[in-house]
């Protein structure tokens, strides 16, 4: 009878090892599937925001060049003596425009690089943070666990993964 209830016990625990060797090995597809996802998301605004500074630096240099020639003619129409008063008028007021715009874009530009330093800064968590959970799938193999408290895993600490990602 012994003997019956300890084959029993025996193949109720195979059973669960092999469920969980399963489940352990669905769950590390569905994180490797997460990271790439992560990463392809991460090198997607790596690109838009370089393209984003870019186009701003461009349209910079643009207005900048025409805020130099404004500037040249101003200068040329201000010395000479059969410059129309609406002339000068004109060209003050292109002056100011420009130079707003100037300002303006200055201030895009200096927050687009302030994000893509802080993108840059984030990526290197990312790339910590995967390090250590990388640590941490190696430590599953070699236990034959899938997860342990000890780790600091569980089915709350996934949870707030998760939005910690969802911020990116």
């Amino acid at each position: 009878m012994e003997n019956r209830r300890a084959v029993n016990l025996k193949q109720q625990f195979d059973s669960h090892k092999a469920q969980s060797k399963q489940l352990e090995t669905q769950l590390l597809t569905t994180i490797n599937e997460k990271d790439s996802t992560i990463e392809e998301l991460q090198q997607s605004l790596k690109e838009r925001d370089v393209l984003r500074i870019d186009n701003m630096q461009a349209e910079y240099q643009v207005i900048q060049e025409k805020y130099n020639k404004l500037q040249e003619e101003y200068g040329s129409l201000e010395r000479t003596s059969n410059a129309s008063e609406d002339q000068c008028q004109k060209l003050l007021a292109d002056n100011k425009r420009l130079h707003l715009k100037i300002g303006t874009l200055k201030e895009r530009m200096k927050k687009a690089q302030r994000k893509l330093l802080e993108a840059s800064s984030q990526d290197a968590l990312v790339e910590e943070f995967k390090d250590t959970r990388n640590g941490d799938k190696q430590n599953w193999k070699v236990s034959g666990q899938f997860s342990s408290p000890a780790m600091g895993y569980s089915r709350g600490d996934r949870t707030s993964e998760e939005g910690f990602w969802h911020e990116y």
